[in-house]
């Protein structure tokens, strides 16, 4: 299915948002109670840099980013994910942008993620944008939820 660009904008997230950003978040390993509790504990905590890409009203994904507590020049994109049906369309890439601006905005001089080793369409978007590998850990969520730490460098350019 080929998607009209001109119905996609990201913009801020809404309450109104909540059941679809919820169950995009919920997804195949988390649960509904978990992330009805992250989606609402991210919308009070990083307004500035949780948004939404609508799609002809419709949630196609999500990213949330956040600076560090005491460490402003830190930035983390901490969620990133885009409905199934809409995925390799540069909505993924769009999010991020607008995140990385978000963050850039606030003071961000670094921006952080973690993403799973075998993702490789994740892993190629962010090294797309400039990301480089940090370090791997082993066990970073849980047993055998490895991650890799991708770092970007915004005073770079």
């Amino acid at each position: 299915m080929r998607m009209d660009e001109s119905h996609l904008r990201i913009r801020g997230y809404r309450d109104s948002d909540f059941p679809a950003v919820c169950s995009l978040e919920a997804g195949e390993k988390r649960t509904g109670y978990g992330a009805g509790v992250f989606v609402r504990q991210a919308a009070v905590l990083w307004p500035a840099t949780f948004f939404v890409a609508d799609h002809a009203g419709a949630a196609a994904g999500f990213s949330v980013g956040a600076q560090v507590q005491g460490k402003p020049r830190e930035g983390w994109i901490i969620r990133l994910a885009v409905q199934e049906e809409y995925r390799s369309r540069g909505i993924g890439r769009r999010l991020a942008g607008t995140t990385i601006e978000a963050l850039r905005d606030a003071g961000a001089r670094t921006v952080l993620l973690t993403v799973a080793p075998h993702n490789t369409a994740a892993q190629s978007l962010y090294r797309s944008l400039g990301f480089l590998p940090v370090r791997r850990c082993k066990d970073y969520f849980a047993e055998g939820e490895d991650r890799d730490i991708l770092q970007l460098n915004l005073t770079e350019k």
